[in-house]
């Protein structure tokens, strides 16, 4: 981690202004949900005036106003940032490449470097982007979300939290195979990339030795197997969105079976059976770090170097 951080340190002004807008984003979407809450309780008592509901329509598109402009912020400082570190570690990679004896080049394969320098730093470029969205997050946004929730109904919390243990298990389940078929499918890249080069450095000795149809054969067989490594990571990757989805859906059923009992036996109110659901985060759970597995070579270089 040191690697990262240290290149992160250089842009410390973005990522400062990134996390920042990202921390207000967070405090806004908390706030909401408090206020609906409010809206709701007045209504239900019969307090509520045009007036009242009138000023908390304002906050809400105030801050509804705040999140969208926020966000746009956060994204290009976060993600901006991301974007500098994956250029810089291109440029590093590049100039220690130039550096190297020819004999270097003789023991490693032109393709597996081309693997490295292209498809590893995007993996490199995403966990470090969403990997700082993600820790913000937990650390803020899903934490204040839950001690408001236990606030409101310790109970109803723990009821809403049950098939979170489902979801860490697809996340873990998921995360090795979309780790194992990434190898897969960067080996297989390398292979292809390693033979289409050979191709062309050796294409007066296959056009003299009548090789020609064979090597693209042979090209045609690579690819087809790049493409079906490729659709194996695509869906193991397609099962990973549907089965956060599935868990949130059934956290709100729960919530609103027992939810929903609680405020006919007059338990909880209204307004707090409403928040309860406007609380959770459960979209923005999804670990998507775990399919940002980087090899061996960008591994040392990024988080060593």
């Amino acid at each position: 981690m040191k690697g990262i951080l240290r290149r992160l340190w250089k842009y410390k002004l973005f990522v400062f202004l990134g996390i920042l807008s990202l921390l207000i984003v967070d405090g806004a979407q908390l706030i909401i949900p408090l206020i609906i809450r409010k809206s709701i309780n007045l209504l239900q008592s019969g307090q509520a005036t045009f007036k009242i509901l009138g000023k908390y329509a304002l906050y809400i598109l105030g801050l509804t106003l705040i999140i969208a402009i926020l966000r746009f912020f956060w994204r290009y400082f976060i993600m901006g940032t991301a974007r500098k570190v994956e250029r810089d570690i291109r440029e590093e990679i590049y100039f220690h490449l130039v550096k190297l004896s020819a004999s270097f080049f003789n023991r490693e394969r032109t393709g597996e470097l081309m693997a490295l320098i292209t498809n590893d730093t995007d993996a490199v470029r995403m966990a470090t982007g969403m990997g700082l969205v993600q820790i913000t997050d937990i650390l803020v946004y899903s934490t204040f979300s839950l001690a408001i929730m236990f606030k409101i109904s310790p109970m109803l919390t723990i009821y809403a939290l049950l098939p979170l243990p489902l979801i860490s298990l697809l996340i873990s389940f998921s995360g090795r195979l979309n780790y194992r078929y990434f190898k897969e499918v960067q080996e297989t890249f390398s292979k292809l990339t390693e033979k289409i080069r050979e191709s062309i450095v050796g294409i007066r000795v296959l056009k003299g030795f009548s090789q020609v149809e064979g090597q693209i054969g042979d090209i045609r067989v690579t690819n087809e197997l790049y493409f079906k490594k490729n659709m194996k990571l695509a869906k193991v990757s397609s099962l990973f969105e549907p089965g956060i989805q599935l868990g949130a859906t059934l956290s709100f059923a729960i919530l609103l079976f027992f939810g929903g009992r609680k405020v006919i036996l007059n338990e909880i109110s209204l307004g707090d059976f409403c928040s309860l659901f406007e609380l959770p985060g459960y979209d923005g759970m999804a670990n998507d770090c775990s399919w940002f597995p980087c090899k061996h070579f960008t591994t040392r270089f990024c988080f060593n170097g």
